[in-house]
């Protein structure tokens, strides 16, 4: 377990916390990550920055096809969140007993993956924001397993339960 002594309060130009509603005001993520230290490792940061771009980006714009494009990215997360909370509070903490499995609702068709992998439908300022953010990591970052969940699945042929 990893315990941290980080005063993590928004502070005003003269170094006083901030509230907002009697309640303090905390730094936002992406300064969090920054902060020395931070016991998150290279690729799960690389996953929490790269999922802060795109919700900047998209914040206002409820582009539906975004979840295909970075399925990847939001599947690693949820992995890594768990890792995280295990291994900062404890095991026993950790979301794995009460949701292991995420139900998928669109089949995988793979002629339809091969024709577009949904990045073609998104707006331009989306696709050159992941095309620019994956251009910046090293190929070690971009394959760190991380940093985005890739998955391979096949459609299982057999009808006989023997084989």
């Amino acid at each position: 377990m990893v315990l941290l002594d980080v005063d993590i309060k928004s502070k005003n130009k003269e170094g006083k916390s901030i509230k907002i509603d009697g309640r303090y005001k905390l730094i936002e993520l992406s300064r969090c990550l920054e902060l020395d230290p931070c016991p998150l490792d290279e690729g799960t940061k690389n996953n929490l920055k790269f999922l802060i771009g795109i919700r900047n980006l998209v914040e206002h714009d409820g582009s539906h096809q975004v979840d295909d494009a970075i399925s990847a990215k939001l599947q690693q997360c949820c992995i890594n969140y768990n890792k995280c909370i295990k291994d900062i509070f404890g095991n026993q903490y950790g979301l794995d007993g009460q949701m292991t499995l995420a139900l998928q609702f669109v089949n995988l068709d793979p002629i339809q993956q091969y024709q577009s992998d949904g990045e073609d439908l998104l707006p331009s300022s989306i696709t050159t924001y992941i095309s620019d953010f994956e251009k910046k990591l090293s190929d070690n970052q971009y394959n760190d397993s991380n940093y985005a969940c890739r998955l391979t699945f096949f459609r299982r042929s057999e009808n006989n339960k023997k084989n």
